[in-house]
């Protein structure tokens, strides 16, 4: 905005823009950090209070909401979140976190996470799961009702072995031993 203001230009001011394939979260719920703002906002932790408030900061953010995606934006957006506590992080924290997904997944690693993101909504949305029609839900439980899969599994603990299951057992045992032989 150009023009002058009390006799004094003002400057083209210019603010860093937010990654665009990254969207800032939302929540419909009030978040800690637009409750007490003011746990976020510190730039050292070298007082004690500030340790504090990070500290109080972090924990509000362990149950937030929209954790992940506000961590998402603020590693894509490293001038604009150059203070404070971003997603139960620090500054130094989110640096680390950024120069990992660079070693991880290359100088473009924000494009990388967003398609991986974007691919997995669309399985997600390919997977809804669209209940049978009445007539093949019915078909499909008179198959299973039908064709038997194979005998239940025998379990000692509930039912003791009969002369019937031992000699099938030992049916069993004898083709095994079989085939190990001509093999």
């Amino acid at each position: 905005m150009t023009g002058k203001r009390t006799g004094i230009p003002n400057r083209h001011l210019t603010y860093p823009l937010a990654h665009p394939t990254v969207p800032f979260p939302h929540s419909d719920t009030p978040t800690a950090c637009q409750t007490a703002p003011q746990w976020f906002s510190h730039e050292q932790t070298s007082t004690r209070a500030a340790e504090k408030d990070i500290a109080k900061a972090k924990h509000a953010c362990a149950s937030c909401p929209i954790v992940q995606g506000c961590l998402k934006w603020a590693l894509a957006n490293p001038d604009m979140t150059h203070v404070g506590v971003w997603a139960a992080t620090t500054t130094r924290e989110r640096s680390a976190l950024r120069r990992r997904m660079i070693q991880r997944l290359g100088p473009d690693w924000v494009a990388v996470v967003a398609d991986r993101e974007r691919a997995r909504e669309q399985r997600r949305q390919a997977a809804r799961y669209h209940p049978p029609a009445t007539r093949q839900g019915a078909l499909a439980r008179l198959e299973h009702e039908l064709i038997p899969t194979r005998p239940p599994a025998y379990e000692p603990w509930r039912e003791p072995i009969t002369p019937a299951r031992a000699a099938a057992n030992r049916r069993v045992l004898a083709q095994a031993l079989r085939k190990g032989a001509a093999a």
